[in-house]
């Protein structure tokens, strides 16, 4: 009886380990790469608007606003990917300019600034940001 079970428990290692070797010998065709109608490498070319670059500089202003206050709150910026590339501390009375290298995907930047969020395109290599928010006339009285 006992021989029995052993034979069973071997049954599915042997069957196991012969399809392994058995599909593992069939041969599979080789990746094939573009036919190019076997031109030279030299003669191969990048289309006319393709970029090489992966990255770009990117300025970001932000403008003060023009009367003193003495708010001072912590300034971050972030890709359209949600990934922080600056934080610091930043006067509301006071500009902000500075040069970031970002990737060439990235047309979008946003901007935390204590309750403030704002999020600017990209355009000619400069996003512009000021501290003005919009609000409603809901608390306007006529």
């Amino acid at each position: 009886m006992g021989n029995y079970k052993l034979k069973l428990n071997v049954l599915p290692l042997v069957l196991f380990f012969t399809l392994s070797l058995v599909s593992s010998c069939v041969d599979e065709p080789l990746e094939g790469g573009v036919n190019n109608n076997d031109r030279d490498i030299k003669e191969l070319t990048a289309s006319s608007g393709f970029e090489w670059k992966t990255s770009r500089r990117v300025e970001v202003n932000l403008e003060a606003l023009p009367f003193d206050v003495e708010i001072n709150r912590r300034l971050t910026l972030a890709d359209e990917d949600g990934s922080f590339f600056y934080s610091g501390s930043q006067a509301m009375d006071e500009n902000f300019k500075m040069e970031f290298e970002l990737p060439v995907h990235v047309k979008k930047v946003t901007m935390f600034y204590g309750d403030i969020l704002k999020t600017g395109e990209i355009s000619g290599g400069k996003v512009n940001f000021d501290f003005i928010v919009a609000r409603g006339t809901e608390d306007i009285e006529d």
